[in-house]
């Protein structure tokens, strides 16, 4: 078995009890595979896997592959915002964080959104994203300087991220999003809510993010305002090619065959 995380441990994303299937299963598989230390823990602790059955592996990242023409940095107008309308993306702070930094730091990139389901995110929100959608269509500012662009096709999607001064991730906790190592191998630094995943990604794929405080509206507006001055300079921290290779899935295939076949 393959766990990438026990969020339910942390956001109420299933109602009470639903999670036991789950966790039997993971305790009766001959092996259970992880890929961060946050979620080794919950194994251990939450589902109750035992250690000698439990095993962290590296994060596998989805290859670039191929090159798309970017603005030049002149051009670069706006970061991009990657979300979802999962209860975990940190919605509310967010959207107060751009209000401060268009209303109060005088905020100049616009704000690009992409992600599944975000096209009509604030027009017809679901219910745990009402007050967020209430926080946006008060403010003139954020109507005007934020897009909200949808799921877009790999094509777009990538013309869009390599347009960007840098990518915003936003949310709050998870297993870690690989919208940020997309990013490096696009020549796009990112600004990241800071939590144990996300460090862990950083480290291995040498990605040398910029860090916020995901919990404090403020103090994500700040990092937005200092990033729409640093993220040129931040480019020159970002890993080549040749240090992404290095985490391609062919190259750490072994390590996971190395634990797939003691369970065969």
């Amino acid at each position: 078995l393959i766990v990438y995380d026990y969020l339910q441990r942390y956001v109420p994303i299933m109602q009470p009890g639903a999670d036991h299937t789950f966790l039997a299963v993971a305790r009766r598989a001959a092996g259970v595979m992880v890929t961060t230390e946050f979620t080794w823990r919950d194994a251990l602790q939450y589902a109750g896997v035992p250690e000698e059955r439990l095993f962290r592996l590296p994060m596998l990242a989805p290859t670039w592959s191929g090159s798309t023409s970017a603005s030049a940095d002149s051009a670069r107008d706006y970061f991009l915002w990657t979300t979802n309308a999962a209860p975990h993306k940190n919605h509310e702070r967010a959207i107060e964080a751009l209000r401060i930094y268009y209303e109060e730091l005088d905020g100049q990139l616009r704000c690009v959104v992409t992600g599944v389901n975000t096209a009509n995110l604030m027009k017809e929100p679901p219910a745990h994203l009402q007050k967020s959608a209430d926080l946006f269509r008060a403010s003139k500012a954020l109507k005007k300087r934020v897009r909200w662009l949808g799921e877009l096709g790999e094509g777009s999607y990538r013309k869009t991220l390599a347009g960007a001064a840098f990518l915003w991730h936003a949310g709050s906790l998870d297993n870690g999003s690989f919208s940020v190592v997309e990013a490096a191998a696009a020549g796009v630094p990112s600004l990241s809510s800071d939590y144990p995943a996300m460090r862990e990604m950083d480290a291995q794929f040498s990605l040398h993010l910029a860090w916020m405080d995901a919990t404090r509206p403020r103090s994500m507006a700040n990092a937005l305002k200092t990033m729409e001055s640093a993220w040129q300079e931040r480019k020159n921290l970002l890993p080549s090619a040749k240090v992404l290779a290095k985490q391609a899935v062919g190259e750490l295939a072994g390590e996971y065959w190395k634990v797939v076949r003691e369970c065969l």
